[in-house]
């Protein structure tokens, strides 16, 4: 029963596969070893955040089995016409469905906070009135 599963799509498998061979192998001896050098760090890291940019991530059958938010649902309905900015939130979003006790939430507060200083900054540039 369990080779049933190993078959079964899964959005990790998913995320696995889009994983350069050299990422594959840098996160395989970080799982070995509980450590990771700065260098590997730093491709997983480029790695994950070119997957972000996807408009083809999110595959329906990969996260059919996965609990999907009310946002992650929105967005998806409006997959075609989303932005850059949205494309990456919503595969975020998915990669947290994926894991959703191993990879930190995005903070609502932290963007609310980000869009704030960005109004602020245009607030004090001078008007060309």
């Amino acid at each position: 029963m369990q080779g049933k599963n190993l078959d079964r799509p899964d959005p990790r498998k998913r995320l696995w596969s889009l994983f350069s061979p050299s990422i594959q192998k840098a996160v395989k001896r970080f799982a070995s070893e509980d450590s990771i050098q700065d260098e590997h760090k730093s491709n997983i890291i480029n790695n994950l955040n070119s997957i972000l940019h996807q408009r083809d991530f999110y595959q329906e059958l990969d996260f059919s089995r996965t609990t999907l938010s009310d946002e992650v649902r929105s967005l998806l309905s409006q997959q075609e016409g989303l932005s850059d900015g949205n494309v990456q939130r919503l595969n975020r979003l998915l990669i947290e469905s994926a894991y959703p006790h191993d990879i930190a939430k995005i903070q609502k507060k932290v963007i609310l906070r980000q869009f704030q200083d960005k109004i602020r900054q245009l607030d004090s540039q001078p008007s060309w009135e």
